[in-house]
């Protein structure tokens, strides 16, 4: 299961999450983690409408 190091849910704030990351096509640095992204959850800077790139590979941020 990879772990983003670095990089924080732009939904629920979880840091150096496991599993999938999704970040959006449209907003600039906008991430959620696979639970939020599966959950449908979206805020008053992204809609759930946004295309999403599925990141399997994790980027370690520093």
């Amino acid at each position: 299961m990879p772990t983003n190091k670095g990089i924080v849910c732009d939904y629920c704030a979880a840091k150096d999450f496991e599993g999938l990351r999704y970040c959006c096509e449209i907003c600039k640095n906008y991430d959620l983690c696979d639970a939020c992204y599966n959950n449908g959850e979206e805020s008053l800077q992204h809609s759930k409408s946004h295309p999403m790139n599925c990141i399997s590979e994790p980027i370690i941020r520093q």
